[in-house]
């Protein structure tokens, strides 16, 4: 298969944070391929995939503002045949609820998707509880529960995409690698799969492209390793003494990467990371940084 080649943006025409990133990038996509010999393929590729998705979106109230933003993009610049977009959410919630209809989503109630509540999770890192955010990570490879689509997208309620972007290529997926390098990621990945990776890049890129029956596979997988429920066996590998210790999106990615290569080809993620005070401005960001950037990520902790 004819791969597109990797972009190569003389440094001087980027901003210094996407010229420092992709440097690191680059070097560590060479290791990837050379390691895996899974296709790197450019930022901008593909831009169209005829592969029919469902998006989903897990979210809570503190995300509301940013979630219709992200809604938005995903239908404007997710090259793909949409099927549904399911927002998961506690169904108490009145706020998801009104942007649901207003948007024409599917609401869907996370208390009926795994059989454990954030009150069941022992994680608390220097006092302050993690309970929710490793929860919300059950929800993400919870879509095979109602979606009609083998494959679904699952988006991170504060990115908003820039640009056309697919998540399909002959036949494999396209998967996103971030900037960081999160040693605690690889060793919880460790702890859970029984597998030391091989990757040296981080798939927890804010979305990722799920196919569910490799997800149902994984959860196999999990079950008859730690004799338990696999979404058990998840918060059983996380570790307190690390405020994020474990990630969703590097699970799946790595599992993927190791036993099924020949399924999935990787990109850059091309991500840019902005503070909330900006979101009046979401047109202008657009202009400014598509030419450079896929996806806006509006993090309620980010105050720059």
């Amino acid at each position: 298969m004819r791969m597109p080649s990797i972009i190569k943006t003389p440094l001087k025409a980027l901003d210094l944070d996407y010229a420092w990133y992709r440097l690191q990038a680059r070097r560590r996509q060479r290791a990837f391929s050379s390691e895996l010999g899974i296709p790197v393929i450019s930022p901008r590729s593909p831009q169209r995939s005829s592969l029919p998705i469902d998006i989903v979106i897990p979210v809570i109230d503190k995300d509301a503002g940013t979630l219709p933003l992200v809604i938005d993009s995903a239908r404007e610049h997710i090259a793909h045949p949409i099927g549904g977009v399911y927002l998961v959410s506690p169904k108490e919630s009145p706020i998801i609820k009104a942007i649901a209809a207003e948007k024409g989503c599917t609401m869907i109630d996370e208390a009926g998707l795994v059989e454990i509540s954030p009150r069941d999770i022992d994680y608390v890192h220097e006092g302050k509880s993690r309970a929710g955010w490793a929860y919300q990570q059950l929800l993400k490879w919870s879509g095979g529960r109602f979606c009609s689509n083998r494959h679904y997208l699952v988006i991170d309620s504060d990115t908003v995409f820039i640009r056309p972007q697919a998540f399909e290529l002959e036949g494999r997926m396209v998967f996103d690698f971030c900037d960081e390098f999160h040693r605690p990621y690889f060793r919880a990945f460790e702890r859970l799969f029984g597998i030391t990776p091989r990757s040296s890049i981080s798939f927890t890129s804010h979305h990722s492209l799920i196919d569910t029956e490799i997800m149902s596979e994984l959860m196999e997988y999990l079950e008859k390793r730690h004799s338990m429920p696999w979404y058990r066996a998840v918060v059983g590998a996380v570790d307190a003494s690390e405020m994020s210790s474990i990630s969703d999106y590097d699970n799946y990615g790595q599992y993927v990467a190791e036993r099924h290569p020949e399924r999935i080809v990787v990109r850059y993620w091309a991500n840019k990371s902005l503070g909330r005070k900006h979101l009046p401005r979401l047109d202008n960001l657009k202009a400014r940084y598509s030419r450079l950037y896929n996806t806006i990520s509006f993090h309620s902790w980010n105050v720059y």
